[in-house]
């Protein structure tokens, strides 16, 4: 029963598409369990630059690709990236969960007079008014495309938010039930015999042997239970997710990958106790390129956090690490990593549940030798001993710290700028 789960081990950003995209040369299948349009994963191959949103990184390797239903899925956006494949040759063997709930427009009005009280900095696309109302139990799934009462549905969830607006006393409008919903039903002839039971498709394929890769989005300090609440996203982004997201049973997922950036970068609001604000914090954004696919926000950049790793790995039980981002830090003058936190005088290397008291949090740090630039050339020759014997001494810090196995390491943006140490699929 081959499964892989890749989970983003910090605040998102990670370089997860980059690792999916990398191991889904041998998967069967690749599923996305959780999120929305709200996250972007960017994949270079032979120089060319694919930013998805919505579709799962294994499209770009023509993998059948499956969205579950944990996730809440923009159609408009949806069609939007599989008319975009088509300029490379793609043509999406897609599934998507009749049980996925859907982002109608009302979703992104609310979602933008909601953050400007709550100053969270979402993405403003609708996917917390979407979680939200799946739960309110008036949300539009996608297998309500197919519905005689589509249209009763869509004015009662109208109805809802049209309350909520005025109670707040916000002068926003809000798109008439017809016009919804017809564009819902051009949805539906357009995603005609791609919508069905994905958690019985998936079930079936990994009892009889198929390769599937879980795709999560965004990172475990964003979870909605274990992240830095009330900064967090809407869903659960740990190996949780990945069962709760496709309706596959856990036992199937007992291989989880965190995927780790070598340093810290976080985007929108909320407290990260070894963000840089100066210099130095500018000059990784530059270097590693920290600009939000999403939104192209800046990403607020600082150093590696093992308080927070510790956390993300207890609380996702991730059994492998992903290093990505090497060689961003190639050529600093020293490393830091943050081995405990001084909160009101007192030391702990226990993430707090509280988000203020993490905004208090002074970073205790501990030095490692930095390291030169990375020579790629002698890197795809030799692979992994050809790393700076600095960055080999900052992977085995990073191994006996967590008590966790690195087992590829990324230097760089493109599918072939990685060294793999273990096959994952077979280990």
């Amino acid at each position: 029963m081959p499964a892989l789960v890749i989970v983003g081990a910090q605040w998102g950003d990670e370089g997860k598409g980059k690792i999916v995209d990398f191991l889904a040369e041998d998967a069967d299948i690749v599923v996305r369990f959780q999120g929305g349009n709200n996250a972007g994963h960017t994949i270079i191959v032979d120089g060319e630059q694919y930013a998805l949103h919505v579709l799962p990184s294994g499209v770009v390797r023509n993998k059948k690709v499956v969205i579950g239903n944990g996730v809440v899925v923009d159609l408009d956006v949806l069609r939007h990236e599989i008319a975009g494949m088509s300029m490379y040759g793609i043509d999406p063997d897609i599934m998507i969960s009749d049980r996925a709930q859907l982002i109608l427009p009302y979703h992104k009005v609310l979602d933008g007079v909601l953050d400007k009280d709550a100053g969270i900095g979402t993405t403003k696309k609708g996917i917390g008014p979407t979680y939200a109302d799946k739960v309110f139990r008036v949300g539009i799934r996608a297998g309500d495309l197919y519905s005689d009462d589509l249209e009763e549905k869509v004015a009662r969830n109208r109805e809802m938010k049209e309350a909520l607006i005025v109670g707040m006393g916000v002068d926003a409008k809000l798109p008439p039930v017809g016009e919804v919903t017809g564009t819902l039903r051009q949805h539906a002839r357009a995603f005609e015999g791609k919508v069905g039971n994905t958690s019985e498709f998936l079930t079936t394929a990994l009892k009889g042997g198929k390769n599937v890769l879980y795709e999560g989005a965004q990172g475990v300090l964003l979870d909605i239970d274990f992240g830095t609440y009330p900064f967090v996203t809407s869903s659960s982004t740990g190996v949780g997710g990945a069962s709760i997201g496709t309706g596959v049973p856990v036992r199937y997922l007992q291989k989880v990958i965190g995927v780790v950036k070598a340093y810290q970068t976080r985007v929108g609001a909320g407290p990260m106790p070894t963000e840089e604000t100066g210099e130095l914090g500018e000059e990784m954004r530059q270097k590693g390129g920290e600009f939000g696919v999403t939104t192209g926000r800046p990403r607020r950049c600082g150093h590696l956090d093992m308080v927070a790793l510790k956390h993300s790995i207890m609380v996702s039980g991730i059994t492998s690490i992903a290093l990505t981002k090497a060689d961003v830090l190639g050529g600093a003058d020293s490393i830091r990593v943050c081995v405990a936190y001084d909160i009101d005088g007192k030391e702990t290397t226990t993430m707090p549940s509280n988000a203020d008291d993490l905004w208090k949090a002074q970073p205790v740090y501990r030095e490692l030798p930095a390291w030169e630039e990375i020579d790629e050339i002698a890197v795809k020759m030799d692979g992994y001993e050809a790393f700076p014997e600095e960055m080999k001494s900052y992977v085995q810090y990073i191994q006996s710290e967590t008590d966790i196995g690195v087992d590829i390491v990324s230097y760089g943006p493109s599918r072939d700028q990685t060294v793999i140490l273990r096959d994952l699929w077979v280990s």
